[in-house]
């Protein structure tokens, strides 16, 4: 059996830290995949406008309640793993933290340095996988180059999606809930596989599903373990 690590979060309204600004939960807009060309805009598409822009997809976006647009990008940094190096995964997250950090405090001892009042923001906006080795990944060369080829269309596993990136290694979870009243756990939502490279492909769509999870209420404490290279979702919610 794994040895399970143990984690506790305390879920408390009581202790806001700031306001979360509502420009926080944006996106960006990159010429990769399909995201542009037959993602946004085509206008061959039934739900197309009169501009060529999918209908359906702007919909869609409204429904996320994205509050602002990058195009064509930002600030990123990519993580690939080397010959099956799982462990990596959370190191190169660790890696990123102390690199913001180290930034951070650079910026500020200019400012006290200087004795400036000026606040500088770090961000961030995207941190993943992109195996860069693939073929999906080649950049097409010669003189015969397509029109909004289908570039980065990774095939991605299950290791590559998960909050549990331990390999091997259950984590056994409390959440305290004591400062709300009458909240209870109404779902728990899972996503993992025994074989952490297991993917989903056109040809088998349904290989890696999410499934329900348990959790076991005690009082305001909520229990529940996280399978090795796992993805779990805990949705919360008063009775009626």
């Amino acid at each position: 059996m794994p040895s399970p690590t143990s984690a506790r979060a305390v879920v408390d309204p009581r202790r806001a830290l700031a306001p979360v600004p509502r420009r926080l939960f944006g996106s960006f807009v990159e010429h990769l995949g399909r995201c542009v060309y037959t993602g946004i805009y085509e206008p061959e598409h039934p739900t197309a406008d009169e501009q060529g822009f999918r209908k359906d997809v702007l919909e869609l976006v409204r429904e996320l309640g994205v509050t602002v647009v990058g195009y064509p990008g930002g600030n990123f940094r990519y993580y690939e793993e080397k010959e099956g190096d799982v462990a990596s995964f959370p190191a190169s997250g660790a890696d990123l933290d102390h690199f913001v950090e180290a930034v951070i405090a650079t910026a500020d001892h200019v400012a006290a340095t200087r004795h400036s009042s000026k606040k500088i923001c770090l961000s961030v906006d995207e941190w993943n996988v992109w195996y860069e080795s693939r073929k999906e990944s080649a950049v097409p060369t010669g003189d015969d180059w397509p029109v909004g080829p289908r570039l980065l269309e990774d095939q991605y596993n299950v290791a590559d999606a998960v909050v549990n990136r331990t390999h091997g290694t259950t984590i056994d979870v409390e959440i305290d809930l004591g400062a709300f009243d009458n909240v209870h756990v109404r779902n728990v939502i899972v996503l993992t596989d025994d074989d952490p490279y297991r993917r989903n492909s056109a040809e088998e769509p349904d290989a890696v599903v999410p499934r329900h999870g348990l959790a076991k209420e005690e009082g305001s404490l909520v229990h529940l373990t996280l399978p090795p290279v796992s993805w779990t979702v805990v949705e919360l919610g008063q009775e009626q």
